[in-house]
């Protein structure tokens, strides 16, 4: 029997990582299952940040790429790494920037197959994502392709066209991401995707607080996602964020020091500046 790989996919800063570490704690029964991280840097942030939430699973990292895309070969050593290991199934968290039908086509591999995908939708970013002329047409097709769509900060009346939604606290849905439920099968079309950059800033010096939040807090629009961990005067910080939604916490984990920022490759000329800023706030002694 093949073992399944259920998706867990979804924009940049939807929540993924976050409704995984609920999984995980709610989950009675986590023997036989693989996690595997996706992510979008060289830095795998959202695989480190899990490990230290629950150093008992079974995590596997691809960074520095997406499995549906730039990173293929390194998925399928992941798959022949685990044929083995006793897992009977696998709980993939995808790169913010992956399409569902590539995902899907990516699982197809000796041995094992996809199950049903899920994707979250951050709703107080949907309205403006899904008409971004860089990224809107793939939000909406990762919406189109997948099996559930999973509703996450819900603070307006708007709604998603889907045939199954789910909100990220139901109890069905903490059950469902670890089944072995096989998904309706996706061919996608051909449509190019988006072509996105990430930028890698040093951050192995110690900086103050305040400073830290100050170069984050003013986080241009281009850019979708930023996170990693920072040494500052009063310990090692988490930073995760979206322009105007920047989370800085502090962490007691030994982790590599950066941040990671993500965004559309066309839109690297307009944020140079920023990165020259936030790239000598963070080496100032």
């Amino acid at each position: 029997m093949s073992v399944p790989i259920t998706i867990l996919g979804g924009y940049l800063g939807s929540g993924k990582t976050t409704l995984l570490n609920r999984v995980l704690t709610y989950q009675q029964r986590l023997d036989g299952l693989a996690v595997v991280v996706n992510d979008f840097g060289e830095i795998n942030v959202d695989a480190a940040l899990i490990r230290s939430t629950h150093p008992g699973a079974d995590v596997l990292e691809l960074a520095n790429g997406c499995v549906c895309c730039s990173i293929q070969d390194s998925f399928a050593d992941t798959l022949e790494a685990l044929r083995d290991s006793g897992v009977d199934r696998i709980l993939l968290e995808a790169s913010g920037v992956a399409v569902p039908s590539k995902l899907k086509a990516q699982c197809l591999y000796p041995g094992f197959e996809p199950a049903e995908c899920f994707v979250l939708i951050d709703m107080s970013r949907y309205g403006s994502l899904s008409e971004d002329k860089y990224v809107g047409r793939l939000v909406m097709r990762q919406i189109d392709e997948a099996d559930h769509v999973v509703i996450n900060r819900n603070t307006s009346d708007q709604t998603v066209h889907a045939d199954s939604v789910f909100t990220d606290t139901d109890d069905e849905l903490l059950d469902r991401l670890t089944r072995q439920t096989p998904g309706k099968p996706v061919t996608g079309d051909e449509t190019s995707s988006p072509d996105f950059a990430t930028r890698t800033i040093a951050a192995d010096e110690t900086i103050s607080i305040e400073s830290l939040r100050a170069v984050t807090g003013d986080l241009p629009g281009k850019i979708h996602r930023i996170k990693g961990y920072v040494l500052t005067d009063e310990g090692c910080y988490l930073v995760q964020g979206v322009p105007g939604q920047i989370d800085i916490s502090p962490t007691t984990s030994e982790l590599t020091t950066g941040l990671i920022a993500i965004f559309p490759r066309d839109a690297q000329p307009e944020l140079e500046g920023y990165f020259d800023r936030i790239t000598q706030e963070l080496h100032k002694r």
